[in-house]
């Protein structure tokens, strides 16, 4: 026996090693397969969507989301950089600790982000190249996971790169600045590990599962909503008889431990952000007027995007579809595409014979087609008074959180693009034929074969080319000069600055602070607690009451130094050139606009403290139709009025006695009670040396403190 023993041992150590090599090479195939594809996937995002990747080091550097997008890389680097947690700063609202939770902060791109820092050589622009790189990524994953889950369902390549194409670099994809809302390669891949403990149902896929689903926080709002459409699919599993009985085989396969441990690994793996977010100060939700705000038209998944100041969003289609666009609200977030649209179609037709899991995607996606128009219908751009099924969920976890209902098209473009992947498995059947019981020649059977695949290759270029984006690329970012001259030493570094205008720049004050580091008295989050309203609501009552009180009151908060931004025309919170130029003298101001107009002339001296009149010795009573001197010999396109909150005027500017232009001072967006206020007044170049102001009728007589002329820097207008 010994001898037999030794003889078989003896053969079965070869086939062993043998087996163990074939193993090894089986899993370095497949890991170079992975690699491969990645590669692939990540050269289709790139030749699609090169102008919002090159140069890395690009913006538009308008602030907005983008801004604050960057600006939310940067202070999580700098919080774990230091050693502290980065869902909490005192970056705004300093000195109160800001819980961002409740923020669309992304801090699951801090690898990201810290590989940028550490290859650019600390350049100060690394969150900018961490956004393009996100960017970058979070197509690259949405496409690579999307086309993972339809071959994983038995889709050739061309049926699934159809669907992963189109729905990867679909409008909503294609226009969002927020590496949140381009998480959305999470709904992909948590869809692709349920699948895989499906078809295998082990406590090791399980726990995959579980730790997939528990990371998502850290890089998506879109996390919560993933497990919100697990709970409807169960549901939808459950509505058959043979769902429910497959679903209680694969928990019962699982086993009580298994889920134990996948439902801890999904606590302990999000119960950082858990715990902060408990933590955290209610803040304010959106009231129902937001939701329905951001919710998409009953048309929007349908009709092609035209942007009214960008142009269309795709070369293919240019201006076809301006006309329906107009006409559809929210539409350049919903629209699916219509390749995806024509395969789920004919995805849908003969339902019955269709596998369960296509019927199943195509009841998820109704399901979410219908949660995507908000709490009342919108048709054609047109409000109704019609109550759609959002309104059960709106005051419901996430949803009274997340206020824009239109983002749930992430879902349902990704379960139309399962049975757009069927569609086009028929598409490709359809035109091959049933060549198995052709009674043709082969070559025959070839041809036919061959076609079904060219239609299949003419519906991918379809769906990449609708994907384009024609848009000019970023240009480098080159941070304001003026930055420079604030001071950023140790004595200087935790010192706050104040910020205006206020709200108005959006996430480009906070952008700012990538350059600067100095923290910031206000800030502009995605949800804010009623006291940040409130610390909100006193920085505007300030700024109403002029310079002086706003100084006063900054300077109360530690501030001694405002920096000063572009705003929007007209908005009674972009600082008129005279309310700095008063308020110059008061604090030290760090002028970051683009334009900066020159002063040209000045009728009154009134410089405005508190904003009562009756503070106010400088003003002066105008009666209808009186004359008030102003000399502009080299011509201006801006005149600032400081007069009663309360009153409207008509003006017209006279060169030699002739009026050479009328206007009207519109009342303010948003006027304090009583006082002295601002009006921003913009017109044509123009040479003028008089200004007749004449009160309406129901106010005619009205305190005026002041009238400025500024001129841009581009006006050149000769004397007459």
């Amino acid at each position: 026996m010994g001898r037999h023993t030794t003889a078989s041992h003896q053969i079965a150590a070869p086939l062993a090693a043998e087996s163990v090599a074939d193993a090894g090479a089986l899993r370095l195939r497949l890991a170079l397969r992975g690699v491969g594809l990645f590669v692939v996937c990540a050269s289709i995002a790139l030749s699609i969507q090169w102008n919002r990747i090159i140069p890395l080091n690009a913006a538009w550097g308008w602030g907005g989301d983008e801004g604050q997008m960057l600006w939310n890389l940067w202070v999580v680097h700098q919080g774990a950089l230091h050693g502290h947690n980065p869902l909490i700063t005192d970056q705004v609202f300093f000195p109160a600790a800001t819980n961002l939770t409740h923020h669309s902060l992304g801090s699951g791109y801090l690898p990201v982000t810290v590989l940028a820092d550490l290859f650019s050589g600390h350049d100060p622009l690394y969150p900018f190249i961490a956004l393009r790189l996100g960017t970058w990524l979070c197509s690259t994953l949405c496409l690579l996971f999307t086309y993972l889950v339809l071959r994983y369902l038995g889709y050739t390549l061309l049926e699934a790169a159809i669907p992963g194409v189109g729905y990867a670099f679909s409008s909503f994809n294609g226009h969002h600045l927020h590496l949140t809302l381009l998480s959305g390669w999470f709904v992909p891949l948590d869809a692709l590990m349920a699948l895989r403990w499906w078809r295998a149902p082990t406590p090791a896929r399980a726990t995959a599962a579980a730790f997939c689903f528990g990371i998502g926080v850290y890089f998506s709002e879109f996390s919560l909503f993933c497990a919100v459409a697990l709970g409807f699919a169960c549901i939808v599993v459950c509505c058959r008889r043979e769902g429910r009985q497959a679903l209680r085989q694969r928990l019962r396969a699982t086993g009580l431990p298994g889920a134990i441990v996948a439902c801890v690994v999904a606590v302990a793996v999000a119960a950082p952000f858990l715990v902060t977010f408990a933590k955290a100060d209610p803040v304010v939700l959106p009231d129902i007027q937001e939701h329905r705000d951001m919710s998409s038209d009953l048309f929007g998944p349908l009709i092609p995007t035209y942007m009214s100041r960008q142009g269309p969003a795709t070369l293919l289609y240019g201006h076809l579809f301006e006309r329906f666009d107009a006409r559809v609200r929210t539409g350049y977030e919903s629209f699916l595409g219509f390749p995806l649209l024509l395969l789920a179609a004919i995805g849908m037709l003969r339902r019955r014979q269709n596998p369960a899991v296509v019927n199943g995607a195509a009841i998820l996606a109704l399901i979410f087609y219908i949660l995507t128009l908000g709490p009342t219908l919108h048709v054609r751009g047109h409000d109704t008074v019609m109550y759609m099924p959002y309104m059960l969920f709106i005051n419901l976890p996430p949803f009274n959180i997340q206020r824009g209902p239109v983002r749930l098209v992430v879902f349902l473009g990704f379960f139309m693009a399962i049975v757009a992947a069927h569609g086009a498995a028929r598409l490709r059947q359809g035109i091959a034929g049933a060549s198995a019981q052709c009674s043709g020649s082969s070559g025959q059977h070839q041809w036919r074969n061959r076609a079904g695949a060219a239609v299949l290759a003419a519906t991918l270029v379809w769906a990449y080319a609708e994907s384009f984006n024609p848009h000019p690329a970023f240009a480098t970012y080159l941070p304001p000069a003026a930055i420079a001259r604030l001071k950023t030493g140790d004595e200087k570094s935790r010192t706050p600055l104040a910020c205006l205008p206020i709200f108005d720049t959006d996430g480009y004050s906070e952008m700012l602070e990538i350059f600067h580091h100095r923290p910031i008295l206000a800030g502009y989050l995605a949800r804010l607690t009623p006291k940040q309203k409130e610390i909100c609501f006193a920085f505007k009552n300030a700024y109403s009451r002029g310079p002086q009180q706003y100084s006063r009151y900054i300077k109360a908060c530690g501030a001694d130094t405002v920096i000063v931004a572009d705003g929007a025309p007209n908005s009674f919170y972009t600082p008129p050139c005279s309310f700095l130029a008063d308020l110059a003298g008061r604090v030290e101001l760090v002028d970051v606009r683009s334009v900066k107009p020159k002063f040209v002339g000045e009728f009154g001296d009134h410089h405005l403290t508190n904003g009562e009149p009756s503070d106010a010795p400088g003003t002066f009573e105008v009666e209808g139709g009186k004359d008030l001197p102003l000399s502009c010999p080299a011509g201006a396109d801006r005149l600032e009025l400081l007069a009663s909150s309360n009153a409207q005027y008509d003006l017209a500017l006279l060169s030699h006695g002739q009026p050479v232009i009328g206007l009207t001072a519109l009342p303010t967006l948003i006027a304090p009670q009583g006082g002295l206020q601002w009006r921003c007044l913009y017109f044509p170049p123009t040479v003028f040396d008089t200004i007749r102001i004449v009160p309406h009728e129901r106010n005619s007589i009205s305190t005026v403190g002041r009238l400025t002329a500024w001129a841009s820097p581009t006006v050149t207008i000769k004397p007459e």
